[in-house]
Order: structure tokens, then C-alpha cells, then sequence
């Protein structure tokens, strides 16, 4: 007979599995005050830090699909967080950008989102834990792609 796996709370996708569905829970919640969903504030950042990026550029640094993606900038764009402008080389694309209303929105999301992370086990983490956290993840996700 073969040995059984391990117990669950040693298997790093479980963990991994388990860590992201209570976060994304918790963080949808808080983002729903604000009419907005993790993808979106995803977005917001991303467009803060990358200004005019096309569609095709936002999906691919998001892992997003076509169609997911013209949903969210939707929702962005009805409620004025993001504009869409025809790139001046190209009429068939449309460069993305964040407004100003946006920018509050994105500030007031990262806050509700750090909230959550930081109010799980923030006794048991040092900066320091967390710096390593945040680098073994990145890590995982360089090693997927």
C-alpha cells in the first residue's frame, strides 16, 4: 500500500489555495463598499503606475481575457475611474488611462485591501516575514511564466 500524502497543512497549495479564498472573500467584501472588485483595483494600480497602456497591454500584465477585461474597463469607465482615448498612431486601439475620481477610488481599495491582509495573524508577522512572503510568491509567479 502506498504511504498516504501528507496532512493538508503541509501542502503549499492547499495553504496557498486556502490563504488566497480567505483573502479574496474578505477583500471582495470591502471592495464591494466601494463599488469595486479585486480585478478592478488591480486595474486602477496598474494604470497609476503605467499610464496610456493599451487593452492588449493591461489584459497581458493582468492575466486577463478579452472579453473579462472589456467588462471591467466598463464598469471603470461608467464610473469615470478610467478614460479610454484612440491611441494617435493607431485608431483601432484605445490607450487607457486613470482619472482623478480613480485615483481616490484606487487609494481608498488599497487601503481596504491591506487592511484585510494586514488584520491576518499580524501578531505572528514581522515586516520582515511579510518582505520574505511577498518575495517567495513573486518567485512562484516568475516560475510559472
Amino acid at each position: 500500500m502506498a504511504d498516504p500524502a501528507p496532512p493538508l497543512d503541509q501542502s503549499l497549495g492547499f495553504l496557498l489555495n486556502q490563504v488566497a479564498m480567505l483573502w479574496r472573500r474578505e477583500t471582495e467584501k470591502r471592495l464591494a463598499e466601494l463599488d469595486l472588485v479585486p480585478r478592478e483595483l488591480g486595474i486602477l494600480v496598474t494604470l497609476a503606475h503605467e499610464d496610456s497602456l493599451t487593452q492588449r497591454e493591461l489584459g497581458a500584465r493582468l492575466n486577463l481575457d478579452r472579453t473579462s477585461a472589456v467588462h471591467l474597463l466598463n464598469r471603470l469607465e461608467a464610473a469615470e475611474r478610467i478614460v479610454r482615448r484612440d491611441d494617435p498612431a493607431d485608431g483601432r486601439v484605445y490607450r487607457l488611462s486613470i482619472t482623478p475620481a480613480g485615483r481616490r477610488a484606487m487609494q481608498k481599495a488599497h487601503a481596504a485591501a491591506e487592511a484585510v491582509t494586514d488584520g491576518r495573524g499580524q501578531e505572528a508577522r514581522t515586516p520582515a516575514d511579510r518582505q520574505r512572503l511577498v518575495e517567495l510568491l513573486r518567485r512562484l509567479l516568475r516560475a510559472d511564466g
